[in-house]
């Protein structure tokens, strides 16, 4: 799945979405007064607007285009999904970088919530903060939801030399001793790379919660070496061998683990990467797949005496 910010030669089709989106979904929904105020709510004139202010990303999945986002600073004004492609995560995608967008100038982003997403937003971390009217047709009132979502209680960025011993006890709790880096890896590891660590510091207490790193390599294979030699690092290559993923254990259950793999994509997207691979037991398979990682089988690997599987998640084409 692919997204870019929308040109002029993309209104019609995105107007086309959005109408169709709506004149199929709400109607299960709402009464014809308001699937017509929806409806004009989202004109072509509109669509151009936002367009022209540089305020719409559309998503096209093999040259398909299965959906639209919109925002003005720090409201998301426009999400639609081709009902063809509903149900299958895209949604989801859309909104994360729209989220993704506004969280670099803002500390919570709001959104108006039809009732067909409310549940969807609220899965998504959003609250209800209140609940406006709008008047329609025939006297037909429009209930909605005004939502919000805060950023994350984390501050996350690269990991600073002198937190090595810290981030190497916690390997120590999130491994067990046969799978975990030693502490002198570690500190090899931030010495050579640090900026492909990323670490999520809990602002209040301003120690880490948890952290993913890597070395970039040219090469497409994962080996057990990456493990142990940090000078196979090679700062221009474009794949990273992820060698761990780190979540204290008071900091589980949160979606930290989530959150922390979708900014590091996001980074290292921006920086041209092609691909991250990681290896992992066959236990945390799905988990992987449910955030963007492919199962290419059982790894090449034997590390800590373990059979893994090596999983891919393609950044940039």
């Amino acid at each position: 799945m692919k997204y870019q910010q929308a040109i002029s030669n993309d209104i019609i089709n995105i107007h086309t979405l959005v109408q169709e989106t709506i004149r199929t979904v709400y109607p299960k929904y709402y009464p014809e007064e308001i699937v017509d105020f929806f409806s004009e709510l989202h004109t072509l004139d509109k669509i151009k607007q936002d367009v022209d202010n540089h305020a719409v990303i559309i998503f096209y999945d093999k040259e398909k285009l299965v959906g639209t986002g919109s925002y003005h600073k720090n409201h998301i004004t426009r999400v639609f999904v081709s009902p063809q492609c509903q149900n299958k995560g895209y949604g989801t995608y859309i909104m994360k970088q729209l989220e993704a967008q506004i969280f670099k100038q803002y500390n919570e982003v709001y959104l108006d919530a039809s009732l067909p997403a409310v549940l969807f937003y609220e899965r998504r971390g959003y609250e209800t903060i209140r609940h406006e009217t709008c008047s329609c047709r025939n006297g037909v009132v429009l209930v909605y939801g005004v939502m919000r979502k805060r950023i994350h209680n984390f501050t996350f960025r690269s990991i600073f030399p002198e937190e090595a011993a810290q981030a190497a006890a916690i390997e120590q709790i999130c491994f067990p001793p046969n799978e975990a880096c030693s502490e002198k890896m570690m500190k090899e590891r931030i010495t050579v790379a640090p900026d492909l660590f990323l670490v999520a510091i809990d602002q209040e207490t301003g120690k880490i919660a948890g952290f993913l790193n890597g070395l970039s390599t040219k090469e497409c294979i994962f080996r057990d070496e990456f493990f142990t030699d940090a000078t196979l690092y090679d700062p221009e290559g474009e794949n990273i061998m992820l060698l761990g993923l780190d979540v204290l254990p008071e900091y589980r259950g949160q979606g930290l683990a989530k959150e922390i793999v979708f900014w590091y994509c996001q980074r290292e997207r921006e920086k041209g990467r092609k691909q991250l691979l990681l290896t992992c037991l066959e236990s945390k398979v799905k988990m992987y797949e449910k955030m963007g990682f492919h199962n290419h089988g059982i790894a090449n690997s034997s590390w800590g005496g373990e059979q893994w599987y090596e999983m891919g998640y393609t950044l940039n084409y």
